[in-house]
């Protein structure tokens, strides 16, 4: 009897310590900021036509977005990352979706704003298509695509365009990273 004991306090110990370290490991995954743009997908991104501003750049990537605590089942934002080949500077742009629609074959199109731009005349919008929700037989090689308009006033003859594609990959946020509801880090 008192062996059967001593095996129960010990599979009791055993279970107790492998139940706590279910605990933290599940814990560790639980993070929650309430309003923190939570990173779920990126892409890097292959110009297809660019104009003015956008001739020059590379190095693009793209982050999908959603907002901890909305209560959506859509991305709540996009970070556009890219670098201009003539001068040397990189650009981060965030912004904020809009509307989300589906086209005629199924895909999800995110319509998104920048956010924060220091000119108040200043426009830069952006259009995601998701085609990895189409139900359309057409075969694409990429499941993004994106057009981007950047310029200033109201008529837009000469705003810098953008057109790009690329598959995008799960990114793995456990704590930290993403930006807030200011678009900053």
């Amino acid at each position: 009897m008192n062996r059967k004991n001593k095996s129960f306090k010990t599979s009791f110990i055993g279970w107790g310590f492998v139940f706590s370290a279910f605990l933290m490991a599940t814990q560790s995954w639980a993070v929650f900021r309430e309003g923190w743009e939570r990173p779920i997908l990126k892409a890097s991104l292959e110009v297809t036509h660019a104009t003015f501003e956008f001739k020059t750049s590379n190095n693009l990537e793209l982050v999908l977005t959603k907002r901890d605590g909305a209560h959506s089942e859509f991305a709540t934002g996009l970070k556009l990352t890219y670098d201009d080949q003539k001068t040397g500077e990189s650009f981060t742009q965030f912004f904020q979706v809009t509307n989300v629609a589906k086209d005629e074959c199924g895909s999800t199109v995110y319509s998104a704003s920048a956010v924060l731009l220091k000119d108040p005349q200043a426009r830069f919008n952006l259009t995601l298509t998701d085609n990895s929700t189409s139900n359309c037989k057409i075969v694409k090689d990429f499941r993004w695509e994106i057009t981007a308009r950047k310029g200033y006033g109201f008529c837009g003859t000469m705003d810098s365009t953008l057109e790009a594609v690329g598959n995008p990959e799960g990114v793995l946020t456990i704590q930290m990273g993403g930006f807030n509801n200011n678009g900053a880090f």
